[in-house]
């Protein structure tokens, strides 16, 4: 959805309260309710409970986190649960069509209204053609997607710019806002047919070229094979250090980096491995990384995710390559990546903390999608003003691991005959 808008003429977020779904999607949601051209966005707070229940504080909030949307709220206190979701079944049925996007939260076990607004949402789209998609408050609510396949989930691709307005909203909404996602995920419905049609609009469509044929007109057009300064900037060769640096042991078997461009680091990685598997989109650059010979490096023209190499890995580097990639390439690269490491490997995730321009991320924005989206824990982590490095992966003690065995003590009886 963020780069696939579709024809979709009117957009319904609907929560109890709305702000959880605002927190989830709110950036995705600016971007594609801009201009004038830009579908309508509703956000329905649907207020539930005792007729007397006061509206939490902050909760009308959510049109702080989606610009230009229209609030609306729905007072249904003081009626059964079951009232409830006929209701919304109703309204939302009367102001969806075929043309429009519903969002709703995903049901979870432990919140009979939001299992209703699911189920009444569910019925609505059906009802209407309509496209349904459904938020978390996952992955900080437990509760919500747990039982989802991960076929099922979509990688929404905000611009740098929402994403950026919403961080700088957030922290003023205070605990209904603490479950946001840094990366924007929503769900396919359950119902195939829903789920079908709603992938159409939420499906990516095919990632240009542009990064690779930058790089390949830089190398083809400069008086220089090093066009990005990797052999002199004092800012390169501290970053290929660092990053060497945080592995966590001196050898490994195999390793796969992403983004190799010219192969400076794969060479030094290649003094640590049996073999280096460098990959990179830009022919020219690997034209350039082929000259050196190093026998345990195979170099690999492609584009991640879908060239990701298929082969196991005790390391994979994602150095200063994550901000060329959106949303849902991001997550798929560390899916595949996560699918590639062995298990005690670990996943090296580096970038540049200042701003960039005309590319989908920066840095800080990386390391915060990388960090909601993936199941491993933290295991080193360095930044300083210009650079940040985390190393993902189960903890390892390189001390216990390559330690030499204690002398073991002998007994009195072997004591004894050693002296005979």
């Amino acid at each position: 959805m963020g780069r696939n808008p579709g024809v979709c003429t009117r957009i319904v977020l609907i929560g109890s309260p709305v702000l959880d779904g605002c927190a989830a999607v709110g950036a995705t949601l600016t971007d594609l309710g801009r201009g004038r051209a830009g579908p309508v966005v509703d956000l329905i707070d649907v207020m539930t409970g005792p007729a007397d229940a006061e509206r939490p504080p902050g909760s009308d909030g959510g049109n702080r986190l989606v610009a230009g949307g229209r609030p609306i709220s729905w007072d249904l206190r003081g009626l059964e649960l079951d009232a409830v979701e006929d209701l919304v079944r109703a309204r939302l049925t009367s102001v969806l069509h075929p043309n429009s996007l519903l969002i709703a939260p995903a049901a979870a076990a432990d919140s009979p209204v939001r299992c209703g607004l699911a189920r009444a949402a569910l019925a609505a789209a059906r009802s209407q053609a309509a496209i349904l998609l459904e938020y978390p408050q996952w992955p900080h609510d437990s509760t919500s997607f747990e039982n989802v396949q991960w076929t099922r989930l979509r990688l929404l691709a905000p611009s740098l710019t929402a994403l950026r307005s919403k961080e700088s909203v957030l922290p003023a909404l205070g605990d209904l806002a603490a479950a946001r996602c840094v990366a924007e995920i929503v769900a396919l419905p359950g119902d195939p047919e829903l789920a079908e049609r709603s992938d159409i609009f939420a499906e990516p469509a095919d990632a240009p070229a542009e990064v690779a044929n930058r790089f390949d007109a830089m190398l083809t057009e400069g008086a220089t094979d090093d066009p990005w300064h990797l052999d002199d900037s004092p800012y390169e060769r501290r970053r290929l250090e660092l990053v060497l640096a945080c592995l966590g042991r001196p050898h490994y078997a195999r390793v796969i980096e992403i983004g190799c461009a010219t192969g400076q680091l794969s060479v030094q990685l290649a003094e640590r491995a049996d073999l280096v598997i460098a990959v990179d989109a830009s022919a020219k650059a690997l034209e350039v990384a082929r000259r050196n010979r190093t026998p345990n490096i195979r170099w690999v023209l492609g584009a991640v995710p879908q060239d990701f190499p298929a082969a196991e890995a005790d390391v994979v580097i994602l150095s200063e390559i994550g901000y060329f990639l959106d949303g849902p390439d991001l997550l798929a690269t560390v899916r595949a990546a996560r699918r590639a490491l062995r298990p005690t490997g670990e996943i090296v995730v580096a970038n540049w903390r200042r701003p960039t321009e005309h590319i989908p991320l920066d840095g800080p924005a990386v390391q915060a999608q990388v960090a909601d989206i993936i199941d491993l824990p933290l295991r080193a982590r360095y930044q300083d003003a210009d650079l940040v490095i985390e190393v993902w992966g189960e903890p390892v003690s390189v001390y216990d691991e390559y330690a030499e065995p204690p002398d073991r003590p002998s007994t009195a009886a072997e004591h004894e005959r050693s002296c005979e």
